[in-house]
């Protein structure tokens, strides 16, 4: 379980992968290259067999049994929104909380020396964890991942001394990746075919006359466009071979929290031959497929994602930040907290922070304040239990895309009496391919019309039935605006038509087209039956207002109860 360590000026616990049952073993489960995928006639007759012959580990059974007791009769099926924990991980971080002194590392106490003891140790096996060179890689530690989005954008702000900044984002962006726009100069929404021509095209200038750029690129795509500008000025684009010159940011999600869809990790590469430093959201990605970041030079500058998206415990966020330029970049921002600076006088506008130029690691000039030492000796914890049950994130991954393959089919082998299908998909069917599909099932449910039902009245019915889920926008607006083929402009013209906010009890418009989802995600200890409860969860809608008389005529909305089942499951 723990090998100890002597160490002065107490003992230090060390979290090694001591061998545990070979749980993720299983005789069936091969390397990613050498499934191979024979679907069976019918989508609904998808077995367990046919799950395990492209990666389902059905030992994961027996670790949930054994390790995730309050799973018991609950259908958990939103680990995009956090991962769930095993009982062992929150077993041993006890013992070492119970056992061992820890105080504020910031300072040479014993306490405090055993607390930075702890913190250096995970730090290190946070970095082996994606295969990063600590020569070449830091990671940070923050709150979340919306922290480390936060702290780049900083950076970015403070560099361009007051000139302002380019920030080209994709559609499909998280809220958290919007949000660094209000810092920029200048910014652009783009969508696929927007990327493919900025990356394979000379670098136009970003500039405040919209309608010069609006009218050289409509022909080409849809969606790169500046919304905003400042001024008359105009900002040069980065020379490739001094990025630091003329600080410029991509940022894009290494998977949609709505959809699942996985986008193209080398945009990183070719951004940053365009002069750009790239940021990637890999928050959602993480959940259930690795980053290998041995090839430092075609990685991203900047990598955020969340550590109990992966591990379920601890909440707690992460950075990962290549040393050099990228680094520095970050040291440009202009506030500074409690152990970043080496000098400070209260009275005089004088400070020596920490940066990476002086010698310094990238995060001694990034961590503000008192760091989370209780949740990193957790992390560690996570990081060694984790590979004890599942062997590595990869197998996690196979086992997912697996059981998300079997869900989507089932699913969509649903038929109501006259014919029609029941569910509507967002989300691709390339499961078996982890470079295309998450394991993320997003999704509608139609009446025999094909109306669509209110998606609050869905997760009111799944609440009542013990599935977890999650609806709505899910933080993704241009998500949102892609799926549900809303044109451009047309989501703001929502909120004069009956929508309010984001959250509210509006999920269908007065013609009854859906202006939000249902998203299912699986993840590490999701099992065969949690996809058999929800087919047959979603089987209960065959035929709604048909059988039971719900509908009155075509096409009337379904609302019955939503605010209910919401306080329900508060």
């Amino acid at each position: 379980m723990f090998q100890e360590v002597e160490t002065k000026p107490a003992t230090f616990y060390t979290y090694m992968s001591t061998p545990s049952p070979p749980y993720f073993m299983h005789p069936q489960m091969r390397a990613e290259s050498e499934v191979t995928v024979v679907p069976p006639s019918g989508f609904y007759d998808i077995s367990m067999q046919d799950a395990i012959n492209c990666g389902y580990n059905p030992n994961v059974e027996r670790i949930r049994e054994e390790e995730y007791p309050f799973l018991t009769d609950t259908t958990y099926m939103d680990h995009s929104g956090a991962t769930l924990y095993p009982t062992s991980l929150v077993d041993r971080s006890a013992t070492i909380l119970k056992t061992q002194l820890l105080g504020n590392p910031h300072s040479g106490s014993p306490s405090s020396a055993l607390a930075t003891q702890y913190v250096n140790q995970v730090r290190k096996q946070a970095l082996r964890f994606f295969n990063a060179n600590e020569s070449e890689w830091d990671v940070v530690f923050v709150a979340n991942a919306t922290a480390g989005i936060k702290l780049i954008a900083d950076g970015f702000s403070g560099a361009s001394d007051g000139k302002g900044f380019n920030y080209r984002y994709h559609q499909e962006s998280h809220t958290s990746l919007i949000g660094v726009r209000e810092l920029s100069k200048n910014y652009q929404c783009l969508d696929d075919k927007g990327v493919g021509y900025w990356l394979s095209n000379e670098n136009t200038t970003i500039t405040s006359k919209a309608s010069t750029w609006i009218n050289s690129i409509s022909k080409t795509f849809s969606q790169c466009l500046p919304i905003k500008t400042s001024g008359n000025s105009t900002i040069q684009p980065p020379n490739p071979a001094n990025r630091s010159a003329n600080p410029s940011l991509f940022a894009y999600p290494a998977q949609s929290n709505l959809t699942g869809r996985r986008l193209p990790l080398n945009w990183a590469h070719q951004a940053r031959e365009k002069g750009y430093f790239t940021l990637l959201d890999a928050a959602a990605l993480l959940m259930t497929k690795p980053l290998d970041l041995s090839n430092t030079a075609e990685c991203p500058d900047y990598i955020v994602f969340s550590w109990y998206k992966i591990f379920g415990l601890p909440d707690l966020g992460g950075v990962l930040v290549k040393r050099g330029p990228a680094a520095s970049i970050l040291h440009k921002r202009k506030f500074f907290g409690g152990g970043t600076i080496d000098a400070l006088t209260a009275h005089e506008s004088y400070s020596s922070t920490k940066t990476f130029a002086r010698g310094y690691n990238p995060h001694e000039g990034l961590e503000d304040g008192s760091l989370p030492f209780h949740s990193i000796v957790m992390l560690g914890v996570g990081i060694s239990r984790h590979a004890e049950l599942y062997g590595n994130h990869r197998n996690v991954g196979r086992h997912t895309a697996a059981l998300a393959w079997a869900l989507h089919g089932k699913l969509s082998a649903l038929r109501h009496s006259n014919g029609a299908v029941v569910v509507e998909f967002y989300s691709s069917m390339e499961y078996l391919d982890t470079s295309l599909q998450g394991p993320v099932i997003c999704f509608n449910i139609l009446t025999p019309q094909g109306t669509h039902i209110g998606y609050l009245s869905v997760e009111q019915e799944a609440a009542r039935a013990g599935i977890h889920i999650r609806v709505g926008g899910n933080c993704n607006p241009g998500g949102i605006e892609k799926v549900l083929g809303f044109e451009r402009g047309e989501m703001l013209g929502l909120f004069g038509r009956g929508k309010k906010r984001c959250g509210d009890e509006v999920d269908l418009l007065e013609d009854g087209s859906p202006i939000g989802v249902v998203r299912a995600s699986l993840g590490a200890v999701s099992t065969w039956e949690d996809v058999l409860v929800l087919v047959e969860f979603v089987r209960r809608w065959v035929d709604f207002g048909v059988r039971q008389g719900q509908y009155e005529e075509e096409g009337k909305r379904c609302t019955c109860g939503a605010e209910e089942g919401r306080r329900n499951m508060i």
